[in-house]
């Protein structure tokens, strides 16, 4: 099977799931909490055990979840009244800071000995504060053991050595330079590379850090979907980033960092169902689980980055709104298909993964078979044997594309003036196909104003507006998502050529101006 990497999609894409409360996600057990915040997972290689980490106003709640269906108690390490509390484990040791003290006085760095806890049942902690430190907002450790403290009071984001695992010795306090603002809402690290979430200007900023001088040189930076970057998270490979903006409706960001100076945008996901407010999001094996706050757990497909594709949710939260409700964490890193995840209101969630990896086509359209001329503006449908389909129409390069969850045959249509040019494909999960089309010379596809929905004027020049709302995309020459939005008008922003109007797309140029 070939595959091909282009820059955008101009088409709608409609899935319909069954709004029962998950999709491809089976639960296996619920634990009531009176506030949960964020959540990690352990398992014991010695034992086989495996625990979850739930955080909590004024404690941090240790579960055995090595029966899945039946999650027990064991213990909770008390700790400062925050509504802000993060973990992470290196070896076997769980490390947990919180935030803002809203009552009693600051816990500092929590050190958990998982051993005593496997062994015995009986937790043993003690509260550590190297450098002064008192609390932060999250707590990241890299390859080397070291512990990032993002969000530091004092200071900025303390960096702290894990060599000795009961006693962390403090190295230095890191605030990146390049004009932007030291604070990190959240990060990661790898090889000495630092990607920070820098919530505040709205920014995804990488720097490296000189472990013999204990310094670090800014690299780049970019500025994330909707300006308010709550967290990254790095793939496998390190190629991609993927960032979270924690406002209503954001796009999870889709980065190529292979030019880490210059972050590329890719591709955005948004979850299928409502408009609500992205958290954070990790990455597994070509997968990204996304903590979406009151529509519960999400995962995409994203094996080919420009075209990710949802996968599957549950919805953890009984609300339905863009409230900071909801899911807040997931832990995706166990080595099976097992997921736990934390809701604020619901507490523990643990889950069993049920999906299958995307099926993904492209169509090409060319004008002639001898100088691959692309095609542009031709109506293009890709039919899935679910009957979820893209209407589409091909942009500047020919091409059309869409993801699906279903296996078996898949019949793309092309439309051209009085011809339709018919193909049908076979595809099992986790393929991806490209289908070539030779229409023949002078083509004119949606330059042809009736394919554009007269309910739809520009006005003044720079204003599309409707009869009534619908949802309207902008897209620029090179295939740049601009704007989206349901709307009864819009402005149309200063470097789109292409709009669309419920996926029927027109360049603007050609639609009529009163």
């Amino acid at each position: 099977m070939r595959s091909l990497r282009v820059l955008f999609l101009v088409a709608s894409i409609v899935t319909l799931h069954a709004q029962d409360g998950s999709w491809n996600i089976e639960l296996l057990s619920q634990y009531p909490l009176p506030y949960a915040n964020d959540i990690w997972g352990w398992e014991d290689s010695i034992t086989g055990r495996r625990f979850a980490f739930v955080g909590g106003y004024s404690s941090t709640y240790l579960f055995d979840i090595t029966d899945p269906a039946n999650p027990v108690l064991i213990d909770t390490v008390p700790g400062a009244g925050s509504i802000w509390r993060d973990m992470k484990v290196w070896n076997d040791r769980l490390y947990i800071v919180h935030d803002i003290v809203y009552s009693g006085s600051a816990s500092g760095l929590q050190i958990v000995n998982l051993r005593t806890l496997a062994d015995s049942n009986r937790v043993r902690y003690r509260n550590t504060y190297p450098g002064g430190f008192q609390n932060s907002h999250n707590i990241f450790i890299d390859e080397k053991g070291r512990a990032w403290l993002w969000g530091s009071t004092p200071g900025n984001n303390y960096v702290v050595d894990l060599s000795n695992p009961d006693t962390p010795r403090f190295i230095t306090d890191y605030a990146i330079g390049g004009g932007i603002d030291p604070y990190i809402h959240d990060g990661f690290v790898r090889n000495d590379t630092i990607w920070g979430g820098h919530i505040y200007v709205g920014r995804a900023a990488a720097s490296v850090f000189d472990g013999n001088t204990n310094t670090f040189s800014y690299v780049g930076s970019v500025v994330t979907p909707d300006q308010f970057t709550h967290n990254v998270w790095l793939s496998d490979d390190g190629k991609y980033l993927f960032t979270t903006d924690e406002t209503s409706g954001a796009p999870i960001g889709i980065y190529d960092i292979s030019s880490p100076i210059t972050p590329v945008l890719v591709a955005t996901f948004k979850s299928s169902r409502n408009p609500v407010i992205p958290h954070n999001v990790f990455y597994k094996d070509g997968f990204i689980y996304i903590s979406y706050y009151t529509d519960g757990v999400v995962v995409a497909d994203v094996r080919v980055p420009d075209l990710p594709v949802e996968v599957a949710w549950y919805d953890t939260s009984p609300f339905n709104s863009s409230d900071f409700k909801g899911c807040w964490g997931i832990f995706p890193f166990f080595n099976d298909d097992i997921i736990i995840a934390s809701d604020m209101e619901q507490g523990l969630f643990v889950l069993r993964s049920r999906w299958k990896p995307a099926v993904r086509i492209y169509v090409r359209v060319f004008e002639d078979s001898v100088n691959g001329t692309p095609a542009w503006g031709v109506p293009v449908r890709i039919l899935s044997p679910g009957q979820t389909y893209v209407n589409g129409v091909t942009n500047g390069a020919g091409i059309v594309k869409g993801g699906f969850t279903d296996s078996g045959v898949y019949k793309i249509t092309v439309s051209l003036q009085d011809t339709t040019f018919i193909a049908e494909v076979l595809l099992t999960y986790g393929e991806t196909d490209t289908i070539d089309f030779i229409v023949g010379r002078g083509i004119v596809g949606v330059q042809e104003i009736s394919a554009f929905p007269e309910q739809c004027k520009i006005v003044k020049g720079n204003v599309a507006m409707c009869d009534q709302p619908v949802f309207i995309q902008f897209y620029s020459a090179d295939g740049r998502l601009l704007w989206d939005g349901k709307a009864g008008e819009a402005i149309i922003p200063e470097n789109a050529m292409f709009m669309c109007i419920d996926g029927k797309c027109n360049k603007i140029g050609l639609i009529s101006v009163y």
